[in-house]
């Protein structure tokens, strides 16, 4: 009996418990023979466990046979390579996405996926702060029709079940829905796909609100400049010290909130580094 697929994050990890599980049964077993099993040279086997190869669409179908993999079992190790070798977040996404409707995945990682679920989709944390607004309404279609831009009422349910079920929020006495201080966690992997897509989505956003909202409902500014490496650990110190204390003084106003904001603060390269022996 193989390891179970649907823990794993990384294909590689698997195969190689994998290996050693055949191996507790027969210990005469060595990568030659796994990678006779599996019909691939040994040579190959060994770079694709210490992840100096990548596999192709043949070799997943190979260790999948040798494997002796459910169709299902099959498909979700197909998309958790695809899911390791990509390059690009939307890919990433995609084949993430492909896996969390797995059946098994769903049974086993629903606390994973509903933190990811959570990191991942922007409406989530706002729908949290909507929570403090004075008028707020526990309603789906209200809250749908009044998140900029609008979500349907269905994802508006789903995010206040995850949300009670993440225990980010939780009932007061009265009834109501209150905010907790709840820490989220993750599979690495997944945790920073989560917070890519979270935060392409909120540029997305901040795109969208040139064109959306009015210039007394947005502020808009930039600054291009040159830094040292040097330079580079002073800005983050001042934007991190800056994050602080807004939100300091956020927290201890004395005025009833009205609506949710985001803020996103990026500082990313413009060119390639310049030395002075480079002309």
């Amino acid at each position: 009996m193989t390891p179970c697929i649907y823990s794993y994050d990384n294909y590689r990890v698997f195969l190689q418990d994998s290996f050693l599980e055949l191996k507790q049964k027969n210990r005469m077993l060595s990568y030659r023979s796994f990678a006779k099993k599996v019909d691939l040279s040994p040579a190959f086997m060994t770079m694709i466990l210490d992840g100096k190869r990548n596999l192709s669409p043949r070799g997943i179908v190979k260790f999948s046979n040798g494997l002796h993999m459910n169709r299902e079992e099959s498909d979700f190790f197909h998309d958790l390579v695809l899911f390791n070798q990509a390059t690009r977040s939307e890919e990433k996404l995609h084949h993430f996405e492909k896996m969390s409707k797995s059946r098994k995945f769903k049974e086993l990682r629903y606390l994973e996926k509903a933190q990811f679920d959570y990191c991942s989709k922007w409406y989530y944390p706002a729908i949290r702060e909507m929570m403090t607004l004075k008028g707020f309404r526990e309603d789906p279609v209200w809250i749908a029709s009044h998140l900029s831009p609008n979500i349907s009422p269905k994802q508006a349910e789903e995010a206040l079940s995850v949300l009670q079920y993440l225990k980010l929020v939780s009932r007061n006495v009265e009834g109501k829905l209150v905010l907790n201080d709840t820490v989220i966690s993750s599979g690495e992997q997944f945790r920073s796909l989560a917070i890519k897509n979270f935060h392409m989505e909120m540029l997305c956003k901040a795109e969208q609100s040139i064109d959306r909202a009015n210039r007394e409902e947005r502020d808009l500014s930039g600054l291009t400049f040159c830094l040292s490496q040097e330079d580079m650990h002073m800005v983050k110190s001042e934007i991190l010290a800056f994050r602080r204390t807004l939100i300091s003084k956020l927290v201890q106003k004395k005025t009833k909130s009205e609506r949710v904001y985001q803020l996103n603060v990026q500082l990313f390269p413009l060119s390639k580094t310049v030395g002075e022996d480079h002309g």
